[in-house]
């Protein structure tokens, strides 16, 4: 269950989704009723828990860009680099995968 917009409701995902949203949270330092509650004012036309998982999708293929790679230290073999990956991708960031969610 999660509190979207001061409302109690329920949300299925899979355990690995479920994972990967549980990192986005933390990586942003929100909680998962916060993230859940912009996905929902952002969404169209769709369940919540369908707008979450394209959400979640587009958080980490963003992070999967050459861009996304680099800021993250990958590639060129540097999977074990001495340089230590962000903790947190840019301000703003969560904001931008809710402003593609919301063009969708």
């Amino acid at each position: 269950n999660v509190t979207v917009s001061g409302h109690r409701t329920s949300v299925r995902l899979e355990p690995e989704m479920w994972g990967g949203y549980e990192e986005i949270c933390r990586r942003e330092g929100r909680t998962i009723h916060e993230i859940c509650s912009m996905v929902d004012q952002r969404r169209h036309g769709s369940s919540l828990t369908a707008a979450l998982r394209v959400f979640i999708m587009l958080y980490f293929h963003t992070a999967a860009t050459e861009e996304g790679h680099a800021e993250a230290g990958h590639g060129n073999g540097a999977i074990e680099s001495e340089k230590p990956a962000k903790t947190s991708p840019a301000r703003g960031y969560v904001e931008d995968r809710l402003e593609v969610l919301a063009r969708r």
